[in-house]
């Protein structure tokens, strides 16, 4: 062989092998490409610059007592390890708890748990902002609701839609980056005959005061108050990010009070709407006003993230959304928009087994990464394309209002 051939044979091997150093692997070595997730771009996450701000929303976490009961604890550590690789390389990372925040499980014969150790292992995986405002959190008394306040301090997360008394504000504000974030949460009440209801369960009064409510039965005097609240953190903020509940799967909310309430945050100039209540997953889209051309982006449901044991069906499956924002000029601008589905996966049998978080994106037929059952693999592909078919199912705008 010529001495030429071989040093062009060399200059070839040591391209192709910087470019593969070049292309983002996942833990198992695996390339990530547009086509292996689907609609997720995985490159996105790791490009977290100065120049962005990365934004993530997970749905509601419900853990049950009875399956708890004969759970190992310690097994808990690990609920988030694999969709770590998402909420490390964001800024700001936010869920919704719904149960009673307990040291013990073996004391408790509540339905709906939070250990303390719990949260501790979401701090530990950046989930740093925890939306509490729910009728499981706050029913009878103000005592349970401080109690989940006093820990998520204690561990140094911030507490989304509640307050310890009526003197602090409302909403919560960050600077991240040199910009300043507003956050706040919006949950429906319902008073009837002197007394008090959220998510179907009654609660104290003083509690209820502690909350930011609206009521669908009664959104006139309530859209005042939200363009209130919003008037006021924009003079402080640069970006407003809404929780508002949906009201449940079950309930009678019409399209019309559903859409009145996001006028409402989309007039106001709320940049990003997180829907609560709903239990399943539900289409994100993005809602624009032409006469002030704001636009909204809306999330309306993330779904639950629960143990299911393995029972492969949408109902049991969730997803993360990441939002990227571009920071570089003066006003901040939504750069793109991804998600992640995901799944509470049971790994071994079910009295012994350990329970984990999977980010479906990185799950197909012909890819083990996270070594899950050979023979869940298919099915857990195929729940993936059904949560992207739901998700996916949306306009690119709908317009509120046209010219």
């Amino acid at each position: 062989m010529k001495k030429n051939s071989k040093f062009l044979i060399l200059g070839l091997l040591s391209i192709m092998l910087i470019l593969s150093l070049a292309i983002p692997q996942n833990k198992s070595g695996a390339v990530s490409s547009k086509e292996e997730l689907l609609s997720t771009s995985k490159e996105e996450f790791r490009k977290n610059t100065d120049d962005e701000i990365v934004l993530s929303f997970m749905g509601n976490i419900i853990l049950k007592n009875k399956d708890l009961k004969s759970y190992d604890m310690e097994k808990l550590k690990s609920y988030f390890e694999n969709i770590n690789y998402f909420t490390k390389t964001s800024d700001v990372v936010s869920a919704q708890v719904e149960g009673k925040v307990v040291e013990n499980i073996d004391g408790s014969d509540e339905n709906l748990v939070i250990p303390q150790s719990f949260l501790q292992s979401m701090k530990d995986s950046n989930i740093n902002y925890v939306q509490t405002a729910n009728g499981v959190n706050i029913k009878e008394s103000t005592t349970e609701l401080f109690k989940m306040q006093e820990v998520l301090s204690f561990n140094n997360m911030k507490n989304l839609g509640s307050r310890y008394s009526l003197d602090e504000e409302p909403y919560i504000i960050e600077e991240v980056k040199g910009k300043k974030i507003g956050i706040v949460n919006f949950s429906n009440l319902i008073a009837k005959d002197g007394r008090f209801y959220m998510d179907n369960m009654e609660v104290s009064k003083q509690a209820a005061s502690l909350v930011n409510t609206i009521n669908y039965e009664a959104l006139g005097e309530d859209t005042k108050k939200i363009k209130s609240i919003i008037k006021e953190m924009s003079t402080q903020c640069d970006f407003i990010i809404s929780y508002v509940n949906f009201l449940d799967d079950k309930s009678n909310l019409t399209k019309e009070r559903e859409n009145t309430i996001i006028k409402t945050f989309n007039e106001s100039g709320v940049d990003i709407i997180v829907g609560t209540g709903k239990s399943k997953i539900s289409p994100i889209k993005k809602v624009k006003n032409e006469f002030n051309n704001n636009e909204t982006i809306v999330i309306y449901s993330l779904g639950d993230i629960k143990m299911c044991d393995n029972e492969f069906n949408i109902e049991n499956s969730s997803i993360m959304a990441t939002i990227s924002l571009n920071i570089k000029d003066e006003n901040i601008k939504i750069k793109d928009i991804n998600y992640v589905p995901l799944y509470v996966y049971r790994f071994g049998e079910k009295d012994s087994g350990e329970y984990k978080i999977l980010p479906l994106s990185f799950i197909s037929s012909g890819k083990n990464n996270y070594n899950v059952k050979s023979d869940d693999l298919l099915r857990l592909d195929d729940l993936k394309r059904d949560v992207i078919k739901v998700v996916e199912n949306r306009e690119e705008k709908v317009y509120l209002y046209k010219k």
